[in-house]
Parts: structure tokens; sequence; C-alpha cells
């Protein structure tokens, strides 16, 4: 049932950009007519004597209309309706699913079906989750009342035929370029009747000839042209070692991550970063990682409007705590912790990371607790949930009780385990992603990491998965996992020699 495509790149820039581009306004003041009043009618008085009138000055031109504004704005107050507190919409439907064998409609079931609707947060700046309507009659037939007046997103999802379904008004596949629904107050509409149809996921492939060129499509695929990047993570291609948390800080800032040899910067690199017209670029690692002749080509091809900066410490843990520290130094809700003595768990755990708003911090796993400095973070950070990538055998029980104690009653610790690197993803990705699914997901090799490591900051501009997967095939673990999360797309990253033809097209393993 996999069907697979080569990568559109056009086709899925526009996608990004209806992800990153605003929401049309909503219409927030309100309108008031008034009719200027008809001139009074003026009535012959009876005849009486009377005193005679002390003379009175003539209006000036200017007191004359001033005076006729201030009449006439009090009329228009005194006759137009009164400002009342906000009043809310219902929106009825009927939703209804196709079989595979091309039987129905079949009317949506409660217990199995759901109507999500989001509501656009103009100060906030994203879409946040109103209410979901679960009860459906015996047509499929659905109301959602007391909805706030507003612009809205509507998802419509069923698991009541043989393979999960879900699409966007108006026949949208993509919550990010789906249709937007504005409800006014005191108004009913009706949705009238929603078909869902059974789909599987659409596999393509993003590449280069090379892991620098990858990146550079993967680039490309989140900043449009005649787009800027507002940041962009430059790390070595060699080593994983100072990038593993590059990939949730770039995703955080709206940028992209590049790569680069130690001691040469592509000239295709250099091409990329000229046309990002980045605002700033990060070179992740010291002089002995990326040589400052790289840092000089950075220099040169982005110009002086761009601010070029190093983030390195005495080692791997001191870069991490460094980048994650700039990156969120703010704070961040949940924090997801990996050994950096690997590279599988914590490249899945920067999307997962993302999903939640969070980062990807690297301790040394093996050590019987986490030092003082990892715990300091941590608490600058605001004692955020922790989530550790990894079984024991990444992170020993001793540096996960550390944690634990450091935390106290202030968050939780939740650890994701499987029984391998890709078992830790598909379990890691069922967790965070499980409970609102996602419209995309991408795959790269578990047994690499120069691809994912770029194809981070794309997954979390998507808010995708990022599942691991053997080089010569998908497992059927994976392939399902992506059905129940009703994925539509799914993206392998990096060529043949990554991933081969049959991960994308051939048969599960």
């Amino acid at each position: 049932m996999k069907r697979w495509h080569h990568f559109d790149l056009k086709g899925l820039a526009v996608l990004v950009s209806a992800r990153r581009a605003s929401a049309r306004s909503r219409l927030a003041a309100l309108l008031l007519a008034a009719a200027v009043a008809a001139p009074l009618a003026l009535s012959t008085p009876a005849v009486a004597a009377r005193e005679p009138e002390v003379p009175v000055a003539p209006l000036t031109e200017a007191q004359a209309q001033q005076a006729t504004e201030a009449e006439n704005a009090r009329l228009v107050y005194e006759d137009a309706p009164q400002l009342s507190p906000a009043t809310t919409a219902t929106v009825t439907g009927v939703l209804q699913t196709m079989e595979l064998d091309g039987s129905g409609p079949y009317p949506a079931t409660s217990g199995n079906s759901f109507v999500r609707f989001w509501l656009w947060d103009d100060t906030e700046q994203l879409w946040v989750w109103q209410v979901d309507v679960t009860s459906f009659d015996g047509t499929g037939a659905f109301t959602a009342s007391g909805l706030t007046p507003g612009d809205y997103r509507v998802e419509f999802v069923s698991f009541s035929s043989s393979v999960p379904m879900r699409e966007y008004w108006q026949n949208k596949p993509f919550f990010i370029a789906s249709d937007t629904l504005t409800i006014v107050a005191n108004t009913v509409v009706d949705l009238f009747t929603v078909r869902l149809d059974p789909v599987f996921p659409d596999f393509f492939r993003i590449s280069g000839d090379s892991r620098y060129t990858t990146a550079i499509a993967i680039s490309q695929s989140i900043i449009e042209p005649e787009q800027t990047a507002p940041v962009v993570y430059l790390v070595t291609g060699t080593s994983y070692a100072d990038a593993l948390s590059a990939g949730p800080a770039a995703a955080r800032g709206g940028g992209v991550m590049l790569l680069t040899t130690p001691t040469v910067l592509p000239a295709a690199v250099a091409v990329e970063l000229a046309r990002l017209e980045p605002a700033r670029v990060v070179i992740v690692g010291g002089p002995s990682v990326i040589a400052p002749a790289v840092e000089q080509a950075v220099v040169t091809a982005v110009g002086p409007s761009a601010s070029v900066e190093r983030i390195y410490g005495a080692d791997r843990y001191a870069t991490s705590r460094l980048i994650v520290a700039d990156a969120f130094g703010e704070g961040v809700p949940h924090l997801f912790i990996a050994t950096g003595r690997n590279f599988p768990d914590a490249l899945a755990a920067g999307p997962a990371a993302a999903r939640l708003g969070g980062a990807v911090l690297l301790i040394d796993g093996s050590l019987a607790t986490t030092d003082a400095a990892t715990r300091t973070l941590i608490t600058e950070l605001g004692l955020p949930d922790l989530h550790l990538a990894g079984g024991t055998g990444a992170i020993s029980t001793g540096a996960a009780a550390s944690l634990t104690t450091h935390l106290g009653a202030s968050g939780t610790v939740t650890r994701y385990a499987g029984a391998n690197r890709y078992d830790t993803a598909l379990i890691m990705n069922g967790e965070v992603f499980g409970g609102l699914g996602a419209d995309f997901a991408f795959l790269a090799t578990g047994t690499g990491f120069a691809d994912a490591l770029a194809g981070g900051p794309l997954a979390a501009a998507f808010d995708g998965p990022l599942y691991l997967s053997s080089p010569v095939c998908l497992r059927d673990d994976e392939y399902i996992d992506m059905i129940l999360l009703l994925v539509k797309q799914v993206y392998g990253l990096g060529g043949t020699g990554a991933l081969s033809d049959r991960v994308l097209y051939g048969d599960n393993c």
C-alpha cells in the first residue's frame, strides 16, 4: 500500500510558507451605523406677548460646525446598540467514513470519531485547541456549541473504519495548509456533510549527492526562495558530539542547520548561506572542530549584516549546556536528556522536544550521577519536566535517580526505553505525538547521524516525528505507528546510500 514519490521541493516549501505565515487577522472593531436624524418640523407658535429678546451674536462658521458635530455624536450614541459581552456560536455538520473496499459512506460513531476545533490566538500567534466533539447521532450528525467568535481550523478524525482517517475543513489534507473557518457571534454554521476516505502515507525523499548537499536540500525545504533565515547553526559533518543539541535550538529560532567540513566551507554551503541571509550564524564547536578559516568564509558569505559567533565548551556536555542556555535561557516546560556517548536517542529526541516546546541536553549517561553543572542549568531553566531518551544502558539508573531527586516535586521524570535505538525512537514518538497525531513524519538511517542532524529542524518545522530506520527496509512497527498517528506524508532523509528505495517503496521488514 505504500506509495513513493520523488521529493517536490516547491510543494513542500509552499507548505512551510503556509505554516510560517500569520493567519489573517480577525475583524475586531464593531461598526456602528447610524442615520442623522431628520430636521425637526417647525410649527408656527401662538401669538403671545413677550419681552423684547436680547440680541445674540451669530455663531461663527467653526462654532456652527462644532455644534452640529456634537449633536450628531449625541444622536449616534443614543440611537446605536450598546456594546455587550461577547456571545458564542454553534457549528453543526455530519461526519461520514468510507472503507478500503469502497463501501460506504457510514456514519461516524461516538467514541471512535471526533471533530476538533482550533482557535487562532492573535496575541500568541498560534492555534489553540478549544474543544473536541465526540458525540454523534445515528446519521453521524454532530453539534459544537459555545464556540467563541473568531478564526478556526477544524479537524475531522475517525478510527471507526479499518484505517484511521483524518482531514481538515474543505477537504484539506494538512493542518498547516487548511482553510480557516470564521465564526461570528450568535450564528449557527452548518458544515454540511464531511466524508473521510482511507489514505495511506505517501513517501518522498529529500537528498543531495553528499551529506552537505542533503543538508542544503533540507534547508531549502524549510526556508523557501525569497525568505530569510533568522538563524543558521553550522556544525561539522564529520562528528555528532557538539551538534546534537543544536537541532532543537535551530528549530526554536525558526532556523536551519547546515554542515561543513572541519577545515573548508563547501562552496555549495557558502552559496546557501548567502541565499538564506541569516540574521545570526552560530558555529558550534571550537577551532579544533571547525577551523578559523571556515569561520572567515562564513563571514564573507553572509556579509556584514549577520552576526557570526561560536558556541563551544570544554567538552560536548559543556557545549550542549551552552547551546541550551543560549536558545532557551528564558526557560522551557520540557527538557529531554540524552547520552552524549552515542547519537540515535538524541536525534529522535529533537523533534519530540520541539513538539513540546523543549530542548535536548546531553549528559554522560554512564556516570552514577549527574554533574553539578547539569543540575544548575536545570534549575535555571525553571525545573522543567524531564524526559530521558534511552534505557539504563544509555542513562544509568543512578543518573536518572539524581535527576529525579534534583527535580523533587517540581516536575516529573519520564523515561522512553526500547530494546534498541529503533524501538526507543518508536516509543518516544508514540508517547509525545500520540495525543494529537501528525500530518508528516521523517525517516533517517539509524546507523548514521548526518542526515538526521540537519533533518531535526525540518521535522520540528512540520511538527512531525523523526523515526530511525534500517538502511535496507522499513520495519512494520514504524509503518503501523505512522498510520496510527494519521501521517499523510513521510520524508526519507538522505540518498539511497543512507536509506534504500526499499525503505520508501518496497516491502516492509
